[in-house]
């Protein structure tokens, strides 16, 4: 079990905030929160250097800033692990820089650890120890890029046999959906899944439904690192027991399909795309989809098409009555 933080007062340090954080202040500032780092570097066998040149790399003097998110996600890590004794086990034996690295990665992202209020799970995979990024990261990135207001304007259903989904697009701005769950139909299990659909209310009030067909999400799941069984260094046609595609298949695909919508409303995020590339290294073998390329304009830009588009309906009916030849008044 991981031993709690050891929560005597702090040193008061002296920090030029107008200038980076000297490098002898950034090692006393890691010796206080030693118990934090200890589990990330790997209790001592990576350096505390290379990880103070990092963090002040990435907080850029941001004393506070740092000092929290490394306490945040120290407290999360250590709740979860001591509620999964396995877990702890095989995060251990995952390389000690693969630890520090997803400390780096979900700061460099400015989202905190953990399974409770966190944005990303902790997960082994072989030696390495990597980070299964959650819908709520996703959600978070549209809230920063000021698409919109809240997780609540950013929703996603799974679609089962028996339901019913129409949407009317006939509106530029404003996509119409009728969704009846049929509450008479079968079992609703992974087999009757059959996609996904997600709405989108920006902040300008453009509505926006997004949808995705079970293949889409199939074809995921089976471009997925974790879902086969390893023997001697080679992929089986075994499927893993506890691989998250095959214990909570349509929640994955409920993730997999916020990544998608996210990637296409949030275009220019470095965040964004940082993390699909992360996770598509990280997670999948050559899966190629389009997360990041936008197939219908959304918030701001739908609206400026949808003005530019009426612009040139009315540019096209004034060019064609010029055009006309004139009439002539018949004389009898």
């Amino acid at each position: 079990m991981t031993q709690g933080l050891d929560l005597k007062p702090e040193p008061e340090l002296e920090i030029d905030k107008g200038k980076s954080i000297k490098d002898e202040t950034l090692l006393a500032f890691v010796d206080t929160i030693r118990p934090a780092v200890d589990w990330f570097t790997g209790f001592g066998q990576v350096t505390l250097p290379k990880l103070a040149y990092t963090m002040e790399h990435i907080f850029k003097g941001d004393f506070d800033k740092a000092k929290h998110f490394i306490l945040t996600s120290y407290w999360a890590i250590d709740s979860e692990l001591t509620k999964d004794p396995k877990k702890k086990v095989a995060i251990e034996a995952t390389k000690p820089a693969s630890r520090t690295d997803c400390l780096i990665k979900a700061a460099s992202w400015g989202m905190p650890l953990g399974e409770n209020n966190g944005y990303f799970y902790l997960i082994p995979y072989n030696s390495t120890l990597t980070l299964d990024i959650r819908w709520q990261a996703y959600a978070e990135i549209l809230v920063r890029t000021g698409q919109i207001a809240g997780r609540k304007d950013f929703t996603c259903w799974p679609v089962y046999k028996g339901d019913t989904v129409r949407i009317d697009r006939s509106d530029p701005l404003h996509d119409k959906l009728e969704f009846v769950q049929d509450p008479f139909a079968e079992k609703r299990g992974d087999d009757q899944f059959l996609g996904c659909v997600s709405t989108v209310l920006f902040k300008d009030g453009v509505y926006r439904v997004y949808t995705q067909p079970r293949e889409y999400f199939d074809k995921a799941k089976q471009k997925s690192k974790n879902l086969y069984m390893y023997e001697n260094g080679k992929k089986t046609d075994k499927l893993k027991e506890d691989a998250p595609w095959v214990l909570w298949y349509v929640r994955m695909c409920e993730k997999t399909m916020r990544r998608y919508v996210a990637g296409q409303i949030a275009t220019g995020s470095p965040e964004l795309e940082d993390m699909i590339a992360y996770e598509n290294e990280a997670h999948f073998e050559d899966f190629e989809d389009n997360a990041l390329v936008p197939t219908r304009p959304a918030g701001a830009r739908a609206r400026f098409e949808a003005k530019r588009s009426s612009w040139a309906a009315a540019s096209e009916k004034a060019m064609n009555e010029i055009g006309k030849e004139p009439e002539h008044e018949q004389v009898s």
